[in-house]
């Protein structure tokens, strides 16, 4: 069943009309559609539509509006089921309904969409496309005036979770234990076994890693080195967490439209969690920018951010150093970086493929799609990798760098 079929009924009429009212006040529906965004955006977790409404206002013009629909996967069952038994759809309801809508008041900053409708199998959300909001393709190497933005927005959403949190005397992690655990890393999760056999299996092949002391580390070390991400969630208790989005590649950025005032949004917050903020900084930098880039630029990066967090904490009268001191996040970027180099050899043999390709494949053989993101990625990414030179250049670069650091750093223990 195609997905334009899927979605025709969708949502209600009456759930349109609240929508409506929500977002125009008291005017009259007049029609409604709901079709696909495009088989060239793909949601690893969902899937995503547009809905269209017309509408008469009081002096009678008429007006169409457009909003951003997310929901479980309707035309792949095999991946509803695994989507579903992860909570990842019903987490973000949760979020958006009320954790925002908490910490709204805490914030002069706006980091998230506007909600208009929740489910725990869809949400209907301002599209930003409309909003003057637009996606940047930077392939792995985002300039750094929008790496600034981005850090920015991340610096404001800490900060309200750390305000919030001062504020009120609550914790988020214990108030919102529902939707604020760790709900990707997890061993439950077959997208992250199949990534972490998929970076085995191109380790085994790199062109730059073919010497008998790296074979050895590939064959006999490599994946309980890699599983040890599964272990590291206790150790985040020693440090300050806040909310984090833990999921900031470029898909899930949005960016001002006008470069001369360049913000941003984030969206997707379907694996978020509270974690020490420098792993979501972390994690961010090391899937936007390729080595050079780092090289050249990270310890600036680390600089604006905290100082975006100062400045962010300090509106509310709460001085940042009294929750997450410079020490600790510097600390907590250098412990965790083993996750972030693991998690960007996972990701980027996948989301930097051409736009579109995923997608088609979603759509026309689900069950291959199905198989290949939840059971065996392996040869399918070295054939993405000889197919597509710069997607290819973008995850041998990862896997080398992270094989690099986890090799290093078992010669030194």
């Amino acid at each position: 069943m195609s997905n334009t079929n899927c979605c025709a009924n969708l949502l209600s009429q009456s759930e349109c009309c609240e929508i409506l009212k929500k977002a125009a006040g008291d005017v009259d529906l007049l029609k409604y559609v709901i079709r696909p965004v495009s088989n060239n955006v793909v949601g690893f977790l969902g899937e995503y539509y547009k809905l269209l409404v017309t509408y008469r206002k009081e002096n009678n013009e008429i007006c169409e509006k457009s909003f951003f629909v997310k929901s479980l996967p309707l035309s792949n069952e095999l991946q509803r089921k695994e989507i579903n038994s992860l909570g990842f759809m019903k987490k973000e309801s949760v979020l958006y309904s009320s954790l925002f809508v908490e910490m709204e008041p805490y914030s002069s900053f706006n980091w998230h969409p506007v909600i208009y409708l929740r489910r725990d199998d869809v949400l209907v959300l301002e599209d930003l496309a409309q909003s003057n909001y637009t996606h940047e393709c930077f392939n792995y190497n985002s300039p750094p005036k929008y790496i600034r933005a981005v850090l920015d927005c991340m610096a404001a959403m800490h900060a309200n979770s750390i305000v919030y949190e001062v504020k009120t005397g609550t914790n988020i992690g214990s108030d919102y234990a529902n939707c604020v655990y760790e709900s990707s890393v997890r061993r439950e999760n077959s997208w992250i076994i199949a990534g972490l056999q998929a970076i085995q299996h191109v380790a085994k092949h790199h062109p730059n890693l073919q010497s008998e002391e790296h074979q050895n580390f590939i064959d006999m070390k490599l994946i309980p080195r890699l599983e040890c991400i599964f272990d590291l969630q206790p150790s985040f208790q020693k440090y300050r967490r806040t909310f984090c989005h833990r999921d900031l590649w470029e898909k899930n950025i949005f960016y001002t439209k006008a470069p001369e005032d360049l913000r941003c949004l984030l969206i997707d917050f379907q694996i978020a969690c509270y974690c020490p903020p420098g792993v979501d900084v972390l994690f961010f930098l090391y899937l936007n920018t390729n080595r050079s880039n780092r090289k050249e630029n990270l310890q600036d990066y680390l600089d604006y951010y905290y100082n975006c967090l100062e400045k962010f904490t300090a509106e509310f009268q709460v001085n940042v150093q009294d929750h997450v001191t410079r020490e600790e996040f510097d600390a907590s970027c250098k412990e965790y970086k083993s996750l972030v180099l693991t998690l960007t050899g996972i990701y980027t043999p996948v989301v930097f493929l051409p736009e579109g390709y995923l997608g088609t494949m979603k759509m026309e053989d689900p069950k291959r799609y199905h198989r290949l993101m939840h059971v065996n990625r392996n040869d399918f990414v070295l054939e993405c990798i000889e197919k597509f030179r710069d997607a290819g250049v973008i995850a041998l670069d990862a896997i080398e760098e992270l094989v690099e650091y986890l090799f290093n750093e078992c010669a030194l223990n």
